[in-house]
């Protein structure tokens, strides 16, 4: 059951945690916004494959539990 939430809360940490990197470390050269956003577009990315390998692997389970 925890490692189900985990899973799902991922959704939600990923993106946090790109949007603090992308403040700490200055990734964008303008201002705080352009840095959040910046933060915000890479963790959809980041959010976007993490959901495409949650989705193989649960295919790849659920098709060996099948034989």
């Amino acid at each position: 059951m925890a490692m189900k939430i985990i899973k799902y809360l991922m959704f939600v940490i990923i993106p946090s945690l790109s949007v603090l990197i992308c403040l700490m470390f200055n990734f964008a050269q303008g201002e705080k916004v352009e840095e959040i956003v910046f933060g915000i577009m890479l963790g959809l990315v980041l959010d976007l494959i993490y959901l495409i390998i949650l989705l193989i692997t649960k295919r790849k389970t659920s098709h060996n539990r099948s034989k």
